[in-house]
């Protein structure tokens, strides 16, 4: 509750500072949630994930993989017809994708399908 008003805080600031530019935040255990929370109330919003496990799995039970930094069309594509759209459906089937990807790319889709970040200072792309 109380990062949810410093953010609101910081945004008000950021739009009067820069004449009316908007901007969307998101708060999260991870910077990878945080970034895709902020994603979804763009261009001027904040939506946050409680910090407990529940809320995170249920979070990204059916986030669609596209959504993801790091994984881009073709990965998408592969993942795709693997039968797996969401990561969900990745995290179900990490065993597949352990053998489907490099070891650095199944590292990175099993960390996300389960709401894990990268480590600090660190980006992994799938």
């Amino acid at each position: 509750e109380h990062a949810w008003e410093i953010l609101m805080e910081i945004r008000l600031r950021i739009t009067e500072v820069t004449g009316g530019l908007t901007c969307s935040a998101g708060i999260a255990n991870n910077f990878f949630l945080a970034k895709i929370c902020a994603d979804r109330k763009k261009p001027d919003g904040q939506f946050a994930i409680a910090p407990d496990r529940d809320a995170v799995m249920a979070f990204i039970e059916n986030l669609p993989t596209r959504k993801v930094g790091g994984i881009g069309k073709v990965t998408e594509k592969i993942l795709s017809k693997l039968g797996m759209n969401t990561l969900g459906d990745v995290r179900k089937e990490i065993y597949r994708i352990l053998h489907a990807f490099t070891p650095k790319a199944g590292e990175f889709l099993a960390r996300v399908s389960l709401g894990v970040g990268e480590e600090e200072g660190k980006q992994s792309n799938a």
